[in-house]
């Protein structure tokens, strides 16, 4: 059955199998992580490692990095579902576009469990390690209602600029996102929603050093970096809209 308008049957990875839905054909490691488009107007989507907190710490992960420039097309949007498995599930979504040099965020619904239990998401200043935010779901940040969709701009803070006037002359920001468990012994994973950016959409993946992401990223401006995701070794025709690197 296609999964939220892809044109495929998403594969399901279990760990111990390594089979797909059927359980007639074997899939790696690497293509767990890609499930198509799943969601509407997504190049492509995919499921980042679970995260598992012990008994004295909570686990944090770096999901995301999204990188843009002042040229047209070069301001990337992504959905972030926020999935926390065990042992209090719970699940909220979030939008975020990186204009420029400016975070803007929109959380779009209600999450299903509230409070301080929940799994969230952190942006980060990579280049002042202490300058981040926690965007929980219940911050007082959050604007009110419109539609159900609420918004929340930290602005230019948390994002880092890695070129000046490199990118035919316009200069590159780059924004870190972390995912973030509700607490000890939580488990949880996210779902990143690649969108368009208005010109050549771009991905990078674990199998890239930051480095080399940025290196790169200096000169043609915009697109992302999955590095805890590997490199998918499979996909359709519908992630023809985009770069995999």
């Amino acid at each position: 059955m296609p999964f939220f308008g892809s044109n495929f049957s998403r594969l399901y990875y279990d760990g111990s199998t390594h089979h797909n839905v059927d359980g007639n054909h074997s899939v790696t490691s690497q293509e767990m992580s890609y499930m198509g488009s799943a969601f509407p107007g997504a190049w492509a989507s995919f499921r980042t490692p679970k995260i598992s907190s012990s008994s004295s710490q909570t686990a944090t992960s770096h999901i995301l990095d999204i990188y843009s420039s002042g040229h047209w097309g070069s301001q990337p949007v992504v959905v972030i579902d926020v999935h926390q498995t065990y042992y209090r599930p719970t699940w909220w979504r979030l939008m975020i576009l990186l204009d420029y040099n400016m975070t803007k965020m929109y959380r779009i619904g209600s999450p299903i469990l509230t409070g301080s239990s929940n799994a969230y998401i952190e942006v980060q200043n990579s280049g002042s390690g202490s300058s981040t935010l926690a965007v929980t779901n219940n911050s007082s940040s959050w604007s009110s209602a419109n539609n159900g969709v609420v918004s929340w701009t930290p602005g230019t803070t948390y994002t880092e600029q890695i070129g000046s006037g490199t990118h035919s002359g316009q200069s590159v920001f780059r924004q870190r996102i972390n995912f973030i468990l509700g607490g000890v012994y939580y488990q949880g994973f996210t779902i990143i929603h690649l969108m368009a950016m208005g010109g050549s959409n771009r991905a990078h993946f674990a199998n890239t050093s930051l480095g080399t992401v940025q290196a790169y990223y200096q000169t043609q401006g915009a697109g992302f970096h999955l590095p805890s995701v590997s490199k998918p070794t499979y996909y359709p025709n519908t992630i023809s809209a985009g770069e995999i690197k």
